[in-house]
């Protein structure tokens, strides 16, 4: 990340924009039933988290050293039909049961803010057309739902999905942040996002379409 920013600043690059995460801010169990902004605390302790916040450092330093105009994206929980890496339970909870695996899950509860991928580019598009955004750091938001209510979501378009939990509950405590205030984003570039059922199917039937299976409804 140090190169890119190093290599934006030889070159005059005018505007930067680069991908942190919402994993900066840790566990929602620390904000409690509220919603997370960007200013608040990041209290990340994973590897993936730790390495977006050092990552975040750097920005703050290029922009202050030498008045460089860089843009800090913290995704959502992305999702679409090739994910295999990173946060992937709510990308198994509709591309297993799409190609007719089994799939199970430690607990029901456990929650997600659900961003598909075409939202998620949509909204880079946006910050990086813009010249001077008015912030240095955007949440991007998403959906946010359990994997249970994912899997409700799922058997709408596959009754026969077989989704297993094998705890109802004890999912949400350990969950990371997913109660996400992205009104930077939609106040100032007016993002809006396709209905999280919407995007269900269209991941469905991207996988059904590849394998050659009839497109549900």
């Amino acid at each position: 990340m140090d190169n890119c920013f190093e290599a934006a600043r030889r070159t005059g690059v005018k505007h930067t924009v680069f991908a942190s995460s919402l994993a900066v801010s840790g566990e929602q169990a620390k904000f409690g039933d509220r919603l997370v902004t960007e200013d608040d605390e990041r209290y990340g302790t994973t590897q993936y988290a730790v390495n977006k916040i050092i990552n975040e450092w750097p920005a703050h330093d290029y922009r202050r050293k030498y008045g460089m105009t860089i843009s800090c994206v913290r995704p959502a929980n992305v999702t679409g039909p090739d994910k295999k890496f990173g946060s992937i339970d709510h990308v198994n909870c509709m591309c297993q049961p799409a190609r007719g695996n089994v799939v199970t899950f430690a607990h029901r509860d456990t929650m997600r803010s659900i961003i598909h991928v075409e939202d998620m580019a949509a909204a880079f598009a946006r910050i990086l057309l813009s010249d001077k955004p008015k912030r240095e750091t955007y949440n991007s938001g998403g959906a946010t739902v359990s994997l249970g209510e994912l899997a409700a979501l799922v058997k709408e378009f596959l009754p026969d999905a077989d989704i297993r939990f094998e705890n109802e509950e004890g999912g949400r405590a350990k969950s990371g942040s997913f109660l996400i205030d992205n009104s930077r984003l939609v106040e100032e570039f007016g993002v809006q996002y396709a209905p999280l059922r919407q995007r269900v199917k269209e991941v469905i039937n991207d996988i059904r379409r590849d394998a050659d299976q009839p497109l549900v409804d």
